[in-house]
């Protein structure tokens, strides 16, 4: 999509959403520009007014808008402190943005930290206002795009660090709904330049993904239908282009649009991620449920997760979202202890998936899914079970095992030992 396209679809997308927006300014100049902008962008619901106290954030009186727009003046760290307070309160549904006039990247880094999702230049203009508050839309939900009345459900797989099994369990989960449980699954590769979706899976890529991603105004169940690979298990694939050819950042909006579509048609999306957050990575995260990161017993990996863990709640994404798979190539293997692990993720939902290095290799240099390969070796049967419990069709004597990792590693703990 041309720059000029994407300004007026993310724009068209704001006003659609009927955004609740306040803006708080220091300055009467700064209020006259928001209010402009925010004038001449349609059906906004906004309220502007300029305030005087250190702690403007305490004076929003009744319920809350989606959005507040406010002006830092001379009194930083008084500001900091009043949006660190505000996010951790009610950053979930409540977005801050900020306008400073000549602010450095000392004082940008610190806004950021304290919760801050962007900050705008001044003079505001309706343009840097459109992007900002379309991330808000999309973050939100509030595009007609993802107001879905009958949707199937979204499942991202995203690994902790390169080489942990992200990309391969999302292949293998996507083949076992559409071949072992007869759903209608589509896969996407969202790992533009590294995604190995269509070499797993022994298909050409043919620029579909990003044809979607790039005309997000002509994406429904037609258009893509006409973009999607098939498989002979029976899903759908949107595998990425496999080209280290330079693109532009996607958009989150455009990657909300891709979803929503998809979850009208298909009863299961499954998402394979790279390993990176930023909006339209979030986005997928905000829409999928669940979310899983995959994982192993290593620092870095660990390391990683936990950041991950503590992240993205603070980006309005709730751990209820996201579920852990520990994937393990070998039971000896380990940088860290239980007890370390079990006070790092807590009581995230845990899955464990036993790796086989060998299996999985040879079954990506044959093109097949290692379901197909193997159906009967151990990780085939792990990611069976998981697959069971997001079909829904696990026999109910067969409660779904999901604990907290307190009882995993305490049963891996008496299994070593007994070992």
């Amino acid at each position: 999509m041309k720059a000029v396209e994407l300004k007026a679809y993310r724009e068209a997308k704001v006003i659609d959403a009927g955004l609740k927006v306040q803006v708080l300014a220091r300055e009467e100049r700064c209020a006259r520009e928001l209010e402009d902008a925010l004038s001449s962008l349609g059906s906004i619901h906004h309220a502007v007014r300029c305030y005087r106290g250190s702690h403007p954030l305490h004076e929003i009186n009744g319920s809350l808008p989606d959005v507040v727009v406010l002006e830092v003046g001379d009194c930083h760290e008084d500001c900091i402190d009043d949006i660190r307070q505000f996010v951790e309160a009610h950053g979930r549904s409540c977005e801050v943005f900020v306008t400073v006039p000549d602010a450095d990247l000392s004082l940008v880094k610190q806004l950021v930290r304290s919760g801050v999702r962007d900050v705008l230049s001044q003079p505001v203009n309706k343009q840097d206002l459109a992007i900002a508050l379309s991330s808000a839309v999309a973050r939100q939900g509030l595009a007609s795009d993802t107001k879905i009345t009958k949707r199937g459900d979204v499942i991202a797989f995203m690994s902790t660090r390169g080489n942990t099994g992200g990309s391969l369990l999302a292949v293998n989960m996507a083949y076992q709904l559409a071949e072992r449980f007869g759903k209608k699954t589509v896969l996407v590769d969202l790992d533009i330049q590294f995604g190995t979706v269509a070499s797993e899976l022994d298909l050409e890529p043919d620029g579909g993904l990003l044809e979607a991603l790039h005309n997000p105004e002509r994406v429904d169940s037609v258009f893509l239908n006409s973009l999607v690979t098939r498989h002979g298990s029976g899903m759908a694939v949107l595998p990425s282009p496999g080209d280290l050819g330079y693109y532009e950042q996607v958009d989150a909006l455009a990657v909300s649009r891709l979803i929503s579509v998809l979850a009208e048609t298909y009863e299961h999306v499954v998402i394979n991620l790279p390993v990176c957050l930023n909006e339209a990575i979030e986005q997928v995260f905000s829409l999928s449920h669940p979310a899983y990161l995959v994982t192993e017993d290593t620092l870095s990996a660990l390391r990683n997760l936990r950041m991950m863990l503590q992240r993205l709640p603070a980006r309005g994404i709730p751990l209820a979202h996201l579920e852990i798979i520990h994937y393990r190539i070998d039971k000896k293997l380990k940088d860290i202890s239980d007890g370390d692990l079990q006070t790092l993720l807590g009581d995230v939902p845990l899955h464990m998936v036993r790796g086989d290095y060998r299996m999985t290799a040879l079954a990506a240099n044959a093109g097949k899914a290692v379901s197909e390969l193997y159906p009967g070796a151990e990780l085939v049967k792990d990611i069976h079970a998981i697959a069971a419990d997001v079909s829904g069709t696990r026999h109910r004597e067969e409660p779904r095992k999901r604990g907290g990792l307190r009882a995993y590693f305490a049963k891996q703990h008496k299994d070593d030992s007994t070992g």
